[in-house]
């Protein structure tokens, strides 16, 4: 009987624990010749918790393109780079390709999860953007996406 009680308990214990890192915020934006998507969810690793941006874009138009330059102004962080072939190859599919993971370090790590307020998370994430330039044969462009939340 004390068993029993013991599992009931543990799993109960355990259910509660994972629920509560089953959630995802998305924000989302487009311009005239790409899309971006960024997911927060939680990170949970070993010893370590906390929250993970994942950004992704993918391109809307039929050029081939060759270079690609993007910079995410992300609250209080920015993060850019350049695609390599691999990635291009992907990119040119029309692929949702992952850019990057940004691990933030947020003043209070337990204000951005599973119960926070959709308002405080447009509000704090109203100037969130990518800058996409890219070259194909056509030349060289430049947009950029505001995204929202969805």
């Amino acid at each position: 009987m004390k068993l029993n009680i013991l599992l009931i308990f543990l799993t109960l214990f355990f259910v509660g624990c994972s629920s509560n890192n089953d959630w995802i915020y998305t924000f989302s934006g487009e311009s005239t010749s790409w899309k971006a998507v960024m997911d927060i969810e939680p990170y949970v690793k070993e010893d370590s918790t906390g929250v993970v941006y994942t950004f992704k874009i993918a391109k809307k138009i039929d050029n081939k393109v060759s270079k690609i330059h993007y910079e995410a102004k992300i609250p209080n962080s920015e993060n850019g780079g350049n695609l390599d072939s691999v990635d291009l190859e992907k990119i040119n599919k029309k692929e949702l390709l992952k850019i990057f993971n940004e691990f933030p370090n947020l003043v209070d790590p337990n204000w951005l999860g599973k119960d926070t307020d959709k308002k405080e998370l447009e509000t704090y994430f109203s100037e969130l953007q990518i800058d996409i330039n890219w070259e194909d044969e056509n030349g060289k462009h430049s947009e950029k996406i505001i995204l929202q939340l969805n």
